[in-house]
């Protein structure tokens, strides 16, 4: 599905650890600045809606205000959202969009203070992930009368040589990807009337968790 401005929302991937070579490289700040699981949020609140003000944001999350407006300041000091004057009302009116549609980890990047906050970010997104994850299991045991949501977690160790699981992430990357774009473009096309193969009126949002984690991070592969 398009946003307003004409880009399709399938490009606006919210931050993570993705490895796509068009990706922006995050610097230190700006992984500090990811490490928080409310910020998470936001990020990813603000991909889905391509753009929004403070005041929706604090809506669409349920947070005050000032809280807001302190997580929203810290996420634009590190350069990860920008304002968009072209869509506000007037020069005090302040709209929130993305600085950048992907964004990765510096694997040129050696440092042992950046890998300690690329372990700071990673470790939020777990968190995050853990939220979201029980979340949908109490909905399961506070409303047993209604069909839950389909809901997956699947660990699996398996031996992969570096190329394997770079390769692995990047196929999981792409399938991803590949489930956004035929969805969004098929509701688009259903909001305009036209007749599509696979109907996607009952889609919900998911949120998928890309993970590949050596079992022994001490020893060469």
């Amino acid at each position: 599905m398009a946003s307003s401005d004409g880009t399709p929302e399938s490009s606006r991937t919210a931050p993570g650890t993705t490895t796509t070579e068009t990706a922006a490289r995050l610097n230190r700040e700006q992984l500090r600045a990811l490490s928080h699981p409310v910020r998470l949020s936001l990020l990813h609140t603000l991909s889905r809606l391509g753009h929004a003000r403070a005041a929706d944001l604090a809506e669409e999350l349920d947070l005050p205000a000032n809280s807001m407006s302190y997580h929203l300041r810290i996420l634009a000091r590190g350069g990860l959202i920008r304002e968009d004057p072209t869509r506000a009302r007037d020069k005090r009116d302040r709209v929130w969009t993305l600085t950048s549609p992907r964004m990765a980890t510096d694997s040129s990047l050696p440092n042992p203070e950046y890998s300690k906050s690329v372990t700071a970010a990673g470790t939020a997104i777990l968190e995050w992930a853990t939220s979201l994850w029980l979340a949908a299991m109490t909905a399961r045991t506070d409303h047993p009368e209604e069909r839950p949501l389909f809901t997956s977690l699947h660990p699996a160790e398996v031996l992969l040589t570096r190329k394997q699981a770079a390769d692995l992430s990047k196929k999981m990357y792409e399938l991803v990807e590949e489930y956004r774009v035929d969805n969004e473009a098929a509701a688009a096309a259903h909001q305009e009337g036209a007749a599509t193969e696979n109907a996607t009126d009952n889609a919900t949002p998911f949120v998928t968790l890309q993970a590949i984690i050596p079992r022994s991070p001490h020893k060469n592969s």
